[in-house]
């Protein structure tokens, strides 16, 4: 089992609740790409903090990301998705 800190659950849950995520069912959530701005809107963690969460959830491989700035795009990932409904 792995541990989440406060912020990364939030910023996971986010991603499953983004406006722009497709369904609620894992083989379709898994890999579906929202943009980073719809998850940074719902979280606590902003700026320098929220990237730091980012980074963290890429290094325990439960979500990725791609690109920079307002085109960023960041998706869950299995591991993620079983991280968020553990």
């Amino acid at each position: 089992m792995t541990n989440l800190t406060t912020n990364e659950a939030e910023v996971l849950n986010a991603i499953l609740e983004s406006d722009y995520q497709v369904s609620d069912e894992k083989d379709e959530v898994v890999g579906n790409a929202v943009w980073t701005w719809s998850v940074a809107d719902y979280v606590e963690a902003q700026g320098k903090a929220f990237s730091g969460v980012v980074s963290s959830l890429v290094k325990k491989g439960f979500a990725e990301t791609q690109e920079n700035g307002n085109d960023s795009i960041m998706w869950i990932t299995s591991e993620g998705w079983d991280a968020a409904n553990a």
